[in-house]
Parts: C-alpha cells; sequence; structure tokens
C-alpha cells in the first residue's frame, strides 16, 4: 500500500481485521493487528 502511496490509518486497520475475524482467520488477524501496532510480527 505505501508503495502506491496509500498510507493506513485506523479505518484501514479495523476494515482489514474484521475482515479477517470474519473470515475465520482469528490468528492472522491477531497477527495483522500486531504488526500494525509493532511494525513486525510477535515472537
Amino acid at each position: 500500500m505505501k508503495k502506491k502511496g496509500i498510507y493506513p490509518n485506523v479505518v484501514i486497520y479495523n476494515s482489514v481485521i474484521n475482515g479477517l475475524c470474519q473470515q475465520g482467520c482469528l490468528n492472522e488477524a491477531f497477527n495483522s493487528c500486531w504488526c500494525f501496532v509493532y511494525g513486525r510480527f510477535p515472537g
């Protein structure tokens, strides 16, 4: 996204995490949230 000049904000984060949760991808949603907040995967 950043390569295209689109910088994520709280609305984009919320939409991505919500979509992942609705698809049953809870681990991926958690990892995405962690990346958004800390800039890296957990661990």
